[in-house]
């Protein structure tokens, strides 16, 4: 992961440090800086935008995956992301991550276990010669299919947070709506754009 803002290197560096992320911040740049940024890195594959900015917006709508933070973040960035996270705990994103890859895992084997339990009960009967079984075979492994995919999703529904399992206190302090870009804050001919919060690009 790296980090893109419009704030000053000695705040950008201690937000990398609070929060984890080992390579050099990119500070004082611009919005279209950090559209050429999320390009470039797209060059060398997928590439996942955090922001909450009306300055991110533009990256966000080019990044493969845009990740607004809803609860802080502008209408606009809300509009340009693919995803928005209702919090201000970024512990939550890893975690959706993780529900994410555990998802795709349960679909493969699920979809596995159901081609095995089509095609193995009629090799089993083309070799032993029991085509009298055929229908019975044939409910019974619908029946088996179903019951193993429903079993499967429903355990999705107890995944529990690995890394937002404590509260976070900065939901405390803030306001649960998103919050609407002002004519002010935003960049205009003549104008230079406002300094925007921290953004984030992870390469996925």
């Amino acid at each position: 992961p790296a980090m893109l803002t419009g704030d000053a290197e000695p705040v950008a560096r201690a937000v990398c440090a609070a929060v984890g992320i080992r390579a050099p911040p990119r500070a004082g740049v611009a919005p279209s800086e950090k559209l050429l940024a999320i390009r470039e890195w797209a060059k060398a594959g997928p590439v996942a935008m955090v922001g909450d900015g009306v300055n991110d917006g533009p990256a966000l709508a080019a990044a493969d995956v845009g990740i607004a933070m809803g609860v802080q973040g502008t209408a606009m960035a809300a509009e340009a992301a693919g995803v928005v996270l209702m919090t201000n705990d970024l512990r939550k994103l890893a975690d959706a991550v993780v529900g994410a890859r555990r998802c795709t895992r349960v679909m493969m084997v699920s979809v596995a276990v159901a081609l095995v339990l089509k095609l193995a009960p009629f090799a089993f009967m083309a070799a032993a010669g029991a085509d009298r079984y055929l229908i019975v075979v044939a409910v019974a492994s619908d029946v088996l299919g179903i019951a193993w995919v429903l079993l499967a999703a429903m355990s999705l529904l107890h995944i529990k947070p690995r890394y937002a399992a404590s509260p976070c206190g900065a939901n405390d302090t803030v306001n649960t709506e998103l919050t609407p870009a002002k004519e002010d804050d935003a960049p205009g001919p003549g104008k230079a754009a406002p300094p925007s919060p921290a953004a984030a690009a992870v390469r996925v």
